[in-house]
């Protein structure tokens, strides 16, 4: 598990206001991870999903 994202996702968990910033391209991890055995679509990753709930999402142009 990455480091960044899995310290963010316990402050979040935790009720810190996290701010998950993106390119408008999207972010890289969103197409690489384990997808834990599930059939995923074009920009849906499980492991992705999991350590960025409870985040807000920006992305900068």
């Amino acid at each position: 598990m990455p480091l960044r994202p899995a310290s963010t996702k316990m402050l979040a968990d935790w009720g810190a206001d996290v701010i998950h910033v993106e390119a408008p391209s999207g972010d890289a991890a969103r197409l690489t991870g384990g997808n834990m055995c599930m059939p995923t679509e074009d920009d849906c990753n499980p492991l992705f999903s999991s350590l960025n709930n409870n985040k807000r999402a920006l992305c900068l142009i």
